[in-house]
Formats: structure tokens, sequence, C-alpha cells
């Protein structure tokens, strides 16, 4: 048996993301994100339950930058979709409130390399679909 450290994947916390109708704060949710460049895979746990979605093709994008494009509709709906277990509207409604925390989270975070906001970086010389866009004539 052989083990690596894996450099690809990043992991980080949300804590204290507020529940509607001011009933508190929602339970801490843990984001994977396992970023292969052209695929990646999301994970997503809260309080015990876990939903993942692979994309297999996000082009030059980060998967960082390619989830934080999303609304959190169509994260849940990926997310839920690859799932054996059945969905009523209170965990469906749950999971859509947690995919608006990941997606959130996403947006604010910001970039090492440039200070941009992820999912906000068009024009950023960092962001290699612009970078290729420019070296055509067009930016």
């Amino acid at each position: 048996m052989r083990t690596e450290h894996n450099t690809i994947t990043e992991c980080f916390t949300i804590y204290d993301a507020p529940m509607p109708y001011n009933r508190g704060v929602q339970d801490p949710i843990t984001v994977i994100l396992r970023d292969f460049g052209g695929s990646g895979q999301i994970i997503v746990e809260c309080y015990g339950s876990a939903w993942s979605h692979w994309f297999g093709a996000i082009g030059t994008m980060s998967l960082r930058a390619f989830i934080a494009q999303f609304d959190a509709c169509y994260l849940a709906g990926k997310l839920c979709s690859t799932t054996s277990q059945p969905f009523n509207k209170r965990t469906q409604a749950w999971v859509d409130r947690i995919c608006s925390h990941v997606v959130k989270a996403l947006e604010v975070q910001r970039c090492a390399a440039c200070g941009y906001q992820y999912g906000h970086a068009i024009g950023c010389e960092n962001n290699p679909v612009d970078a290729a866009i420019r070296t055509r004539g067009k930016i």
C-alpha cells in the first residue's frame, strides 16, 4: 500500500452562517475541493450528511472559480443528483441553504495571486481564459 500527500485538495469550513428567520446559525459546513485542472470534485458536509459532485469539463477555470459563478440552486441540484437517498422538501431546502453559503464563501474568498475575488476576476492577468483572449488581441 502507498500513500502520498495530496496537493490538489483544498478544504475549508464555514462557521456561523445565518439561518433564515433569525433562528440562529447553521451547523459548520465543510467544503472539500479537488481541482485536477480541467475537471474536479466538490464534497460538502454538514451535520453528518455529505454530498458530492464530479465536474468533468470545467475548461481552464479553477474549480473554485467555476463553482463561484453558480447560483445555489444549480449547485444543490448537482449535489443532490448524485445521491441515492430520496429528498423531501425540507431536506432540499436545507441543501439549498447550505449551497448558498458555499457559493457565497467562494465568492468572498480572495485570490492570493491578485487580490481579486474568485468568480469575479474577469480581466485579471492571472485568469487563464482572459490571458488566452488577450493573446488573440480581443482585450
